[in-house]
Order: C-alpha cells, then structure tokens, then sequence
C-alpha cells in the first residue's frame, strides 16, 4: 500500500547557496529539446555542486515551518528522497553500498545521508565529463532565454517537500525537481518533469542493461516525488544529443513486466515496508544509528552509534 505524494512546502537554492521559501518563483519551465544537442558546449565554465552543501535536513524543516508546519508523531520518518531511492533499490542491487544516518526524536527518525567513496571504474575526467552532461541537458530542457551565454552551476535547485506512506510507515520526504510543463500552476497541477541521459541503445545487450538498471531507477526516483514524467537523452561518446524520448512513470514497470532478469516494483515496496517497519520497532527515542548495505549484499545491518559522530 503506497499513498500518493501529498505537497506540503517547497524551497529553491540559488547560485550562491543562498535558500528561498517557497521555492516555486525558481521552479524551472519544461522546453523538450530537438536533436541534435551538444552537451560538452560550455564544460570549461560549469560550476560543480559545492562539497559543503551538507546534508543537513534543516532545509526540509525550514521550509515546514514557513508554512506553519510542524513535524508531529504521527510522522513516521523524514528524510530526503536519496536514502528512499537507496532502499528500494536494494532487492536488485549487488554492487554499490549504501550507508543512512538514523536519528530518532520526538518519535520521528530522521535519516540523514552519507556520502561513500567513489568506487566508479572510471578516470575523473570521464566522470567530471558525464557529470556535466548530465546539467547541461537539463539547461537545454529548460526555458531561459539566456542559457546559451549562462554557465552551469551544479547548485541551483528546487525542491518539493511532501508526505507519502509507504505501507505503514508516514514519510515527509523532499526530492529535488528539476522542471515542469507548468511552473506557475497549483499544488498537483504542475506536470513535474525530471531530466536523464543516457547513452544510444545500438544493440539488444545495450537495450536489456537499460531497462534492468536506469529503467529502476528512473522508476523508483520519479515514483517517490510524484513525478508524472521523464524526458531521458540519449547521447553518443561525444556528448551529442541523438534521440530524445518522453517515458510516463507508472508505465515503466509494464516495459520490463515479463522479461527475462528483470525487476518487480512489488519486490522493492514490499522490502521498503518491511525494513521501514523494522527501523520503527528497533530505534529508540534519543538514540543514533547507522544503517549499512555492503558487500557481500546480501542483507542490511544496523548497529547503534554515538550520536555525536553524526554532528
């Protein structure tokens, strides 16, 4: 059983890190790019995301509050959508580890999100290269009248906070949005949009790794926010855009239903529920935790910590 998202609040970052509430005035327009499109145009100036934007979810609470909103316990978790995407995913997993910060307090756990070591096979360059096209796409799916002449920067954000269950567990979770077909419209009246690229499919290797890896987690991610709809690019070595296609959610799990080595969203929501559950049974109020996937990968484990290592 899984509710539909229910918006609660918003808040956007600017160039300069600086948060806004609501966010919505930095809510980006939906424009759906015609190929070809470079995407290496403009590396030299892009501004990454800064290392210490932290992952504090003071934004989340900030943005609760300029609504008049209050965490209560009748709020099972809060979190940002990352750790959610983690955990879903983990059925079908079996090669990068995850790591979750818990907090309870209030009756509420807080989960808070670390960042591993990279453990990509590829050089810095080739992966600074995929970073910056994947923003760049976002860019040229954008409405702005200035973007050919506007650097990228990696800081610029918006975010949606909302309330959704997943079985018995109530979350507020916030998931950055890249755009919509309606920026200006009301709460559910948007057309959230979220942007990927991937590289062209030339043979059916190529199609079968795309639909049991990026089609899960294009799912899982635009699942959770609510998200009606991706624009993905599909890009050669190059960085030039190909072929563009838009793909409705809540059809991807029929894409896959039936193939061979593919995945099931029963599977993943049933395991978010359950280990949901168990975080609720186990945590107690006051306490910190840490909560890890890891090779072998076979299950997940939670152990107790100082809390004062998560400060």
């Amino acid at each position: 059983r899984v509710s539909a998202p229910m918006p609660l609040a918003s808040y956007a970052r600017d160039a300069s890190g600086i948060l806004h509430f609501p966010g919505t005035p930095f809510l980006r327009s939906f424009k759906k790019p015609v190929p070809p499109q470079d995407l290496s145009e403009g590396q030299d100036s892009f501004v990454d995301k800064a290392e210490d934007m932290g992952s504090s979810v003071d934004p989340i609470l900030q943005a609760l509050r300029s609504v008049d909103l209050r965490i209560s316990e009748e709020i099972h978790f809060l979190s940002y959508r990352n750790n959610l995407n983690k955990i879903m995913e983990t059925p079908y997993n079996t090669r990068d580890p995850w790591c979750i910060n818990l907090r309870r307090s209030g009756g509420t756990v807080y989960l808070d999100v670390v960042k591993l070591p990279e453990r990509s096979t590829q050089s810095d360059a080739d992966r600074k290269k995929f970073t910056y096209w994947g923003y760049k796409f976002e860019q040229v799916c954008t409405e702005q009248k200035d973007a050919a002449d506007k650097d990228v920067n990696a800081n610029e954000e918006f975010c949606s906070v909302f309330k959704i269950s997943i079985g018995s567990s109530r979350i507020v979770l916030a998931a950055e949005i890249d755009c919509a077909t309606n920026p200006g419209g009301g709460e559910g009246e948007r057309g959230y949009v979220e942007l990927k690229t991937s590289r062209v499919i030339e043979h059916p290797r190529q199609r079968e790794n795309f639909e049991r890896n990026k089609l899960l987690k294009f799912w899982i991610q635009s699942f959770l926010g609510g998200v009606p709809q991706i624009c993905c690019g599909f890009r050669d070595d190059y960085g030039e855009i190909q072929e563009v296609q838009m793909i409705k959610t809540l059809e991807i799990p029929r894409m896959v239903r039936g193939k061979r080595n593919m995945w099931d969203p029963a599977t993943c929501l049933d395991f978010t529920s359950r280990l949901l559950e168990s975080i609720r049974t186990v945590t107690q109020e006051s306490k910190a935790y840490q909560l890890n996937y890891a090779p072998p990968f076979t299950h997940v484990t939670m152990h107790e910590v100082d809390s004062r290592q998560l400060d």
